[in-house]
């Protein structure tokens, strides 16, 4: 007998006694032999794809032999590690091969061995009887069943990563990882051929960077879901969320009150809805829609076929955090959130330009046929003026800027170099503090002026620090007008937007009576906005900017008008910084610096001083009447000024517990208090 007959007969023996036992994909494996550990989730027992059903789909595509990388855009709390655990242990049972889980740093690799992949190990029966029994066999660094090993380590680990080849290599919190990690999971996973697969998955930082960019050369797939009213299959969006109050709401209120509006019948969708229509959820490629025929979700559109699978999981699919939680986070944010908050729920922050031009900004200057103004002239929707200056060892740039109601427009009015010599008091600078602005009209008649009633005075780089808080501590009248010191600080890095501080001491050290309040900023954050208004919002744009208000409470930036005959100091200036990334740690950072060729960059300043001021002192939030007092406060001369156009109706905004009248529980000055009187 040959050997070849001889594995004939036992391959015939083998099938008819012992029938092969059916495949089960990842998510059937969970729901029939994963257990949760009480120690790990607040859920403990039996795994249940019904608690996350969108969690199907990702576990899956993993024993789909067509697929050789998957990406996973995501939003904190969806439940993304239990689905690598998941695929964790069906690799054990069902098709081992050496693994490896990277995450950004050693101590995050030794807490997800540790604390989340071995106890839930250890819970579910059929892997806790595959694993090894010695300490080496559960170390933190592996985890050593009867057929593989599943390896733990930080990302850039030359001894842990580069050591070790995968036929499935796992990386969590993608955009944290130092640069390189995606050739190394090349590398690693390259002896396995065509068995071999890359997971990627973290939550997004920019938009053209990271997990994001990877996710857009994927084949994009969107969960969707129906509406329990119409039955129509959606993506559920954070614009279609709804709330009463909108961005001036109390949080407590935008928590009770959210819902979600259905993009066909409008009906407004309750919270106690979304795990029913999650569990009828589809995942679909591309912008294909899922429509029913017959009853049942069917996919149409063009036919995506790629062994690059991509999934993304917004906040609002979450079954542990509400659209209650994420309105209410919104209007904490007072209507305009930033990176954190866009992350927190999976979008990409859609960052500013890396680099905005002189034509760019230039486009923002409108006509006056076009009804647009004159430099030195203020437009009549204006509701109050801003001056800022940047001080230089013996002269000052000075900016005035005009603001519309709820800050959703601001005009340059004017923008020129002062001659001031130091050590003099800078008298030149207090004689414009009186100075008003002429209201534009279409003969030019210089009837009613105005003056900034806020001047924010940059403390200097320490040769003129005294002098300014001296001036600051003479000219500040509150509430007739509020003059305050401000300083820019490096902020890559750290999400906090700006710092109070009250300042009891010179710069010599030497007490100061009464003391001085400096406003700082983070310089990261306001140049980010600055540039993307710059460089994004087209001062032609369409008038519609109140209805995407009403329609859908986002973040819009507000929108800049600049005079008809800007002048090129105040266009070069403004762009004279690019953002570019640099490494630090072994991670990639990025910070504004100063083009080539390029050496003034006064008007980029003075511009981020007034927007992060108006924003910080919370004057999107004064009401009509406010307003009006306002404006008349700063009238300078000429007859009483007609009231400006409504603006449409917005509630007034409730007094927070911890700050300003206008601000929030963070400790703001209490400027629009004063000037109230």
């Amino acid at each position: 007998m040959t050997y070849a007959s001889a594995d004939a007969i036992l391959d015939r023996v083998c099938r008819e006694c012992w029938p092969a036992r059916r495949p089960r994909s990842v998510s059937q494996w969970a729901e029939e032999e994963r257990f949760v550990s009480g120690r790990t989730s607040a859920r403990s027992g039996r795994w249940s794809n019904a608690r996350t059903p969108y969690l199907v789909g990702i576990q899956d595509a993993l024993c789909d032999p067509t697929v050789r990388q998957i990406t996973v855009l995501k939003a904190p709390q969806v439940g993304f590690t239990e689905a690598v655990i998941n695929m964790l242990g069906w690799i054990a049972e069902h098709d081992p091969v050496m693994t490896m889980v990277v995450l950004p740093n050693e101590k995050l690799a030794r807490a997800m061995a540790k604390k989340r992949v071995l106890p839930a190990v250890l819970s579910s029966p059929a892997l806790a009887r595959r694993l090894g029994r010695s300490k080496e066999d559960r170390s933190s660094a592996a985890l050593s069943f009867d057929r593989c090993d599943i390896r733990f380590a930080a990302a850039g680990s030359d001894t842990n990563v580069r050591s070790w080849p995968a036929g499935v290599f796992i990386v969590d919190e993608y955009d944290l990882c130092p640069e390189g990690i995606e050739e190394e999971a090349e590398q690693r996973t390259r002896t396995y051929g065509e068995r071999a697969k890359r997971v990627f998955g973290g939550t997004s930082s920019l938009d053209d960077m990271g997990i994001a960019k990877r996710f857009g050369l994927s084949d994009q797939h969107h969960f969707h879901v129906p509406c329990p009213f119409c039955g129509r299959y959606q993506t559920l969006d954070w614009e279609r969320i709804r709330w009463d109050g909108g961005a001036a709401a109390r949080p407590d209120d935008a928590k009770a009150s959210a819902r979600y509006q259905c993009v066909g019948c409008r009906e407004p969708i309750a919270e106690h809805h979304k795990m029913s229509m999650l569990q009828r959820g589809i995942w679909a490629p591309g912008k294909n829609q899922v429509v029913v025929r017959g009853g049942a979700p069917v996919i149409v559109g063009e036919d995506v076929t790629t062994s690059h699978r991509g999934f993304f999981i917004g906040g609002e699919m979450s079954p542990f955090v509400s659209w209650g939680d994420l309105a209410s986070g919104f209007v904490a944010e007072r209507g305009s959130p930033g990176p954190k908050w866009w992350n927190g729920i999976g979008r990409p922050w859609k960052g500013p330009r890396r680099k905005v031009d002189v034509e760019d900004v230039r486009k923002l200057a409108v006509k006056v046929a076009d009804g647009g103004h004159e430099r030195g002239w203020v437009p009549d929707e204006a509701i109050f003026l801003t001056g800022t200056v940047d001080t230089q060892l013996d002269h000052l740039w000075v900016q005035i800027d005009a603001w519309g109601a709820h800050l959703d427009r601001s005009w340059l009015v004017d923008y020129f170099r002062l001659s001031s010599p130091p050590d003099t008091g800078m008298p030149e600078l207090a004689r414009l503090l009186e100075r008003g602005w002429p209201i534009y009209t279409r003969d030019k008649r210089r009837g009613v002026t105005i003056r900034p009633w806020m001047w924010l005075v940059d403390s200097g780089d320490g040769n003129r620090t005294s002098e300014v808080y001296r001036f600051v501590k003479a000219h500040h009248q509150a509430p007739r007008r509020f003059v305050r010191a401000v300083k820019g600080f490096g902020g890559s890095g750290t999400p906090q937007e700006f710092k109070v501080a009250k300042l009891d001491k010179w710069p010599d050290g030497t007490p100061m009576a009464d003391g001085v309040e400096l406003l700082e900023l983070n310089a990261r954050i306001w140049k980010d906005q600055v540039m993307t208004q710059l460089g994004l919002v087209d001062a032609g744009a369409s008038e519609q900017m109140g209805e995407q208000i009403a329609e859908a409470p986002a973040a819009i930036v507000s929108r800049r008008v600049l005079p008809e005959d800007v002048p090129d100091d105040y266009l070069y200036q403004v762009t004279a910084e690019e953002l570019v990334e640099k490494q630090r740690d072994g991670r990639k950072h990025w910070v504004w610096q100063m083009k080539q060729g390029r050496h003034h960059n006064h008007a980029l300043d003075t511009t981020y001083y007034a927007v992060a001021a108006t924003r910080v002192y919370g004057l999107a939030n004064l009401g009509e009447p406010a307003r009006e007092k306002l404006r008349a406060l700063c009238q300078v001369d000429g007859p009483k000024p007609a009231p400006p156009e409504k603006a449409p109706p917005r509630p007034a905004p409730p007094r927070p517990k911890g700050g300003g009248e206008f601000g929030t529980d963070a400790p703001l000055p209490r400027m629009t208090d004063e000037w109230r009187g």
